[in-house]
């Protein structure tokens, strides 16, 4: 896995940027959220992030990721999604 460089880092947050019309960083990431998910033996992870600044995430303490089986239905799944979205943006 290769990691972006910082100009292709500053690259597409300004590409983020304009589609999202605003002209600042504070303003791309207010009221964002991100969720990580992963799928191993059997089990889906899903651990919600916050927003640390200057583009980067950090875990949330305290919040522990949810495990589901790789079996969940996707109403399931969706719901979990949205639910840790929702600890995200209120971290």
């Amino acid at each position: 896995m290769r990691f972006r460089t910082d100009e292709e880092f500053r690259a597409a947050e300004a590409r983020e940027m304009a589609h999202a019309g605003v002209k600042t960083r504070k303003a791309l990431y207010q009221g964002a959220g991100s969720v990580s998910l992963s799928l191993q033996d059997g089990r889906i992870e899903l651990a919600p992030w916050r927003y640390a600044g200057r583009g980067a995430w950090e875990g949330i303490p305290g919040i522990q990721s949810t495990i589901l089986p790789e079996s969940v239905s996707d109403a399931e799944l969706g719901a979990a999604i949205n639910a840790a979205l929702e600890k995200s943006r209120n971290a």
